[in-house]
């Protein structure tokens, strides 16, 4: 019988077929590996300034809801950072944070405050984060009190 199909002679790949295969995947790994290089890096950065971002906002939202001052401290000294509705949160030790803040929050060498006020105001502060080649400010607005992240803030 001709065009039929025989099962012992034409079943599977060539070795041709699996050469060409093994090549192309070889080929993509080599492509993929160097574009995964630093991600690690880059994603323990992001959650750090996320986390700090989150913190600013939480402890905000918490003076606007309970009609009174909310404070959120940064311990630089002791790498943390917390507030009455935000446990004191450990940075990675990688994780470089340096603080401006309003004199009038009795900044000291290894700590900062940012005052919420009931209205939503704030002191103001510029929390800038860096990890490596990896960099990124938070600008809390004094009149506002709302932050910004991965901005430069305005100097004076």
């Amino acid at each position: 019988m001709t065009g039929a199909y025989d099962s012992e002679t034409e079943a599977g790949f060539s070795v041709v077929e699996m050469l060409v295969i093994t090549a192309i995947l070889a080929m993509a790994v080599a492509v993929a590996q160097p574009l995964m290089r630093g991600q690690p890096d880059r994603l323990r950065f992001d959650a750090a300034v996320g986390r700090i971002l989150d913190a600013v906002k939480s402890t905000r939202a918490s003076a606007i809801a309970g009609n009174s001052e909310m404070t959120l401290v940064f311990d630089l000294d002791r790498r943390q950072f917390y507030s009455g509705v935000v446990a004191p949160t450990v940075l990675p030790g990688e994780i470089s944070v340096r603080l401006k803040v309003a004199a009038l929050t009795e900044a000291t060498l290894g700590s900062g405050r940012i005052v919420f006020f009931p209205d939503g105001s704030s002191t103001g502060a510029e929390i800038l984060v860096s990890m490596k080649a990896f960099s990124s400010a938070i600008c809390v607005n004094w009149i506002t009190g709302i932050p910004h992240g991965d901005v430069r803030c305005a100097g004076p």
